[in-house]
């Protein structure tokens, strides 16, 4: 866990909790009741197998199958993030601050839709830039990218690999400011 400010509340982009060793594999989402989405995966962190977790979307909240050694863990976990500060909640969803919004606990579960957030925002970008490369500045508004337009197609990774060599040097160059450059295929994607 990383070290926080307990004076002040998080918003769901600024998450306080270090989840670099945590993934869902076998993530599948579903529309359920109602029109409510739903999803199943598998919970692992730093690699290992945790937990099978579940929305089954009927209304109730999340299921979190694990062994009894797993249980204890994040029986542990959940009880370190109750010393976390609140993070801003609407009924609409995660929220940033506003009229509307009010104050929730962290817990494993926000946790895991905080993962499934990521995903679904890492797949929408990879769909988004196939012939187009993203990037921010810092006065890019929030939510918004700047773009550069690809040369080669993806599906040709020889010169897939050099047009985004070259890309990635022109944003550089070009605003030497920037904070991040999305939807790389042959390199890792870039952050400040």
């Amino acid at each position: 866990m990383t070290q926080v400010d307990n004076t002040r509340k998080y918003t769901i982009e600024e998450l306080p909790i270090d989840t670099s060793g945590w993934e869902l594999k076998k993530l599948r989402q579903f529309v359920g009741h109602d029109t409510n989405m739903g999803f199943s995966a598998e919970l692992y962190i730093d690699g290992k197998y945790v937990a099978d977790v579940e929305d089954d979307a009927m209304g109730g909240g999340m299921y979190i199958i694990a062994s009894k050694d797993h249980r204890e863990m994040l029986d542990k976990m959940r009880e370190t993030l109750k010393e976390y500060p609140e993070m801003f909640w609407s009924e609409k969803g995660w929220a940033n601050p506003s009229e509307d919004s009010t104050f929730m606990s962290w817990d494993v579960e926000s946790i895991i839709e905080v993962l499934i957030q990521r995903e679904d925002e890492r797949k929408y970008i990879k769909k988004q830039t196939t012939k187009c490369i993203f990037f921010t500045t810092p006065d890019t508004p929030s939510g918004s990218y700047r773009t550069y337009k690809r040369r080669a197609k993806v599906s040709d990774k020889a010169n897939c690999a050099l047009d985004e060599e070259r890309l990635f040097n022109h944003i550089m160059k070009k605003h030497p400011e920037v904070t991040q450059i999305l939807g790389l295929r042959t390199r890792e994607d870039w952050r400040k």
